[in-house]
């Protein structure tokens, strides 16, 4: 039905994003309220807006998620950028330091805020408590993002705080996010439709306390079931064998691409840093 629908510019003060398309009526009602998850006590409830009194600990949980802990080792793809000294998916040899922190919450409400423009901020909540969160760019909504939107975002985020001592040992952490977004935007033009007819899972976290659960796996299926209601392929990058094995196993994606992510190496370095990125789709059904 996609030919029938009429693109809808997304307006958004000054600026304008790419056109959308309207969603489906089934993706409508999956996405418009809240909704329990069956095999467990998990809802998932759409977040709108900042002013939504959840979207503090959307916030939360993604940043949390993704910076690590003793326990369990950062986001391989963002602890990179952040860190490209560490081992990727190690553990910390110590709680995360403050800037660590504070880098890794602006990160975590410049993508929410990215994710509430295009209606795709979505929280796990068990009990009524947030413990895990998705930003997807749903089905017509694009995920380019113009000069003028993104000031906008900073001007609503702030700007990005230092890094560690060690986050400029291979190059600087916007040299590492640029060639990464670089490469995503690659691997999405290579494998991806390029008339927006995909769901694509721009990240996902639950809090480390809550993983072991299944809380990611409920979350994962959630999203599968939004793109086959929507009969679009989901997409998504990652790193590394275990992320990589997750979302294989649990959510039916298959590697499309593996592409080296190279950081060049400062004056004082002894060589370039690499992290592969790999490209997922999970193709529609039927």
């Amino acid at each position: 039905q996609v030919g029938k629908n009429k693109l809808q510019p997304l307006r958004m003060g000054i600026c304008s994003s790419q056109p959308v398309l309207p969603l489906s009526q089934a993706v409508s009602q999956l996405i418009g309220s809240s909704k329990a998850l069956s095999g467990g006590s998990f809802k998932i409830e759409h977040i709108k807006d900042a002013k939504d009194p959840r979207f503090p600990a959307v916030v939360e949980a993604i940043a949390r998620s993704f910076a690590g802990t003793t326990d369990q080792g950062p986001d391989t793809t963002v602890g990179w950028i952040f860190d490209c000294s560490l081992e990727p998916g190690k553990e910390l040899a110590a709680g995360p330091s403050e800037p660590r922190r504070k880098w890794f919450d602006w990160f975590a409400k410049f993508c929410v805020l990215f994710g509430l423009s295009r209606g795709g901020v979505f929280a796990l909540t068990e009990n009524d408590k947030v413990i895990g969160a998705t930003v997807a760019i749903l089905p017509g909504r694009s995920s380019d993002m113009s000069s003028c939107e993104m000031m906008g975002l900073f001007l609503k985020a702030g700007f990005p705080p230092g890094g560690d001592d060690t986050s400029n040992v291979c190059g600087s952490i916007n040299a590492r996010d640029e060639v990464t977004q670089k490469a995503m935007a690659d691997l999405q033009k290579a494998h991806v439709p390029q008339d927006m007819q995909r769901l694509y899972i721009f990240n996902l976290g639950v809090l480390p306390e809550a993983q072991g659960k299944g809380a990611g796996s409920a979350l994962l299926s959630w999203l599968a079931e939004v793109a086959d209601a929507e009969g679009c392929p989901a997409w998504l990058e990652t790193s590394g064998a275990q992320h990589e094995a997750f979302y294989s196993r649990k959510g039916g994606f298959v590697v499309k691409e593996r592409k080296n992510v190279v950081a060049k190496a400062g004056p004082k370095d002894a060589s370039d840093s690499t992290l592969t990125l790999i490209g997922m789709l999970r193709p529609k059904s039927g």
